[in-house]
């Protein structure tokens, strides 16, 4: 992520922002963490990015529906989802929220005498020969480049700053540990979202609604009321309701469905299976338009499926400097092996993030890497070290599979639980670093 954040400067570098008027001093601080500033200058320049940013992005649709004209001054126009606050309130408490960690970690790494090391410094450095060649490329100067007075030497330092605040919030999220026990008492406190329900289920049919429908409730009442457990529903259903040519096709638990996810079912049974007091043995018949079907509730549980660790590289579409097939020649020529693998994710991959791992993504659910890729990663002949490429409509993504890993219930409980315990260790920091945003300077660049 190193990378993805400390180019948050550099991506919106396509409008050049000349310098607006306003009698309060730019050095004044809109941001203030400790020692650790955000200068009014700074500030402005942000939040005049994140504006053309949005408006690359999302602004011809807003503007099409008529939810906001970006020719008209924003403060003016009520955001969309919130009639409160102005669209400039918006993107200035966006402004906020994406500079207060860089600040923050900033000045606790300060305070705890960490500074940057030398491959970082030549991470600036070879990002700041990026900008001097986007700035030429314009014939501006650097002061009309950035706007608001802001010079190479300034540019360099908010990109110090914000990797050595980068730097220190990755360190202390990787030191915070979320134990199996703490997975599953969140889980039973969020049942709807982490359990699965089991049922029997079972259809009688109908064609006919005033007589068909009739029969197949009083079919449906007269089977409920001869099951008197769970382990009776598929026996009785063979040898009462079932007919020939369903006794020549069932096979034991073709009837029982397992791991639905709340999510998925009909709004009756998601209130019914999801009860606080419902018990195994419990029943509910549902008409739809074919008959009356019998559910038989057999229990909840946190379904089992894994969640998957791997390598991965990436190459973008709009990268022409290098192709997947030649990543896995130099692999394969350089003696394979999950270290090497890891050296070409670091040098390839155009996933900033995964790049300083080595490419490593660990209890991973599925998001689409690529036609195949599914299929490839949950194969049962699939073995540490099997290497394949996948296209997507991003780019190509070479995986090197290294192992299941945790079920997918407890990699999402680890990843919601790491947030919450971290949002609260920096509210901690806010706090002991009094951390505040000057409204009074902040909305001097309100337009």
């Amino acid at each position: 992520m190193k990378k993805i954040l400390l180019f948050i400067l550099v991506f919106a570098l396509t409008v050049p922002f000349f310098a607006s008027c306003g009698a309060m001093s730019d050095d004044a601080p809109a941001i203030k963490a400790g020692e650790t500033e955000v200068s009014l200058r700074e500030f402005r320049y942000r939040y005049n990015n994140n504006i053309e940013g949005f408006k690359s992005v999302y602004g011809e649709r807003l503007e099409s529906a008529k939810k906001v004209d970006f020719s008209k001054p924003l403060t003016t126009q009520p955001y969309i989802n919130d009639n409160t606050i102005s669209w400039a309130d918006y993107f200035a408490d966006y402004t906020v929220r994406a500079l207060k960690n860089f600040c923050l970690f900033a000045e606790d790494a300060r305070v705890n005498g960490i500074t940057l090391s030398a491959d970082d410094i030549k991470m600036v450095d070879d990002q700041m020969e990026i900008v001097k060649s986007q700035i030429e490329k314009t014939g501006l100067s650097p002061e009309e480049f950035f706007g608001n007075g802001i010079t190479l030497d300034m540019y360099r330092s908010y990109l110090e700053r914000n990797l050595l605040g980068n730097n220190r919030y990755y360190s202390e999220l990787a030191a915070v540990e979320i134990s199996y026990d703490e997975c599953l008492e969140y889980a039973k406190e969020n049942t709807d979202k982490f359990y699965t329900v089991n049922y029997y289920s079972y259809k009688f049919k109908a064609s006919d609604y005033n007589v068909s429908y009739k029969e197949a409730t009083d079919a449906a009442n007269k089977f409920v009321s001869s099951v008197t457990n769970i382990n009776e529903f598929e026996k009785i259903l063979v040898d009462t309701v079932l007919s020939d040519d369903e006794k020549a096709a069932y096979t034991e638990g073709k009837y029982f469905v397992s791991n639905k996810y709340k999510s998925v079912l009909d709004e009756d049974l998601q209130v019914w299976a999801f009860d606080a007091n419902r018990k195994a043995g419990d029943f509910i018949t549902v008409t739809d338009t074919e008959g009356v079907v019998v559910y038989m509730f057999a229990g909840l549980e946190l379904p089992s499926y894994p969640s998957y660790n791997y390598r991965c590289i990436f190459i973008s579409k709009d990268n022409k400097s290098v192709d997947a097939s030649d990543i896995v020649a130099e692999w394969e020529n350089g003696g394979k092996g999950e270290d090497l693998f890891a050296s070409l994710a670091s040098e390839y991959s155009d996933d900033a993030e995964s790049a300083l791992n080595g490419g490593l993504m660990e209890n991973t659910m599925f998001s689409g890497l690529g036609n195949g890729f599914y299929a490839w990663t949950t194969s049962t002949e699939r073995a540490y070290g099997d290497v394949s490429t996948f296209t997507g409509e991003d780019g190509s993504y070479i995986l090197f599979y290294v192992s299941e890993g945790a079920p997918i219930w407890q990699s999402q409980a680890i990843s919601e639980l790491e947030a919450i315990k971290f949002n609260a260790y920096i509210d901690e920091l806010a706090e002991k670093y009094g951390f505040t945003a000057n409204e009074n300077v902040i909305k001097r660049v309100k337009k």
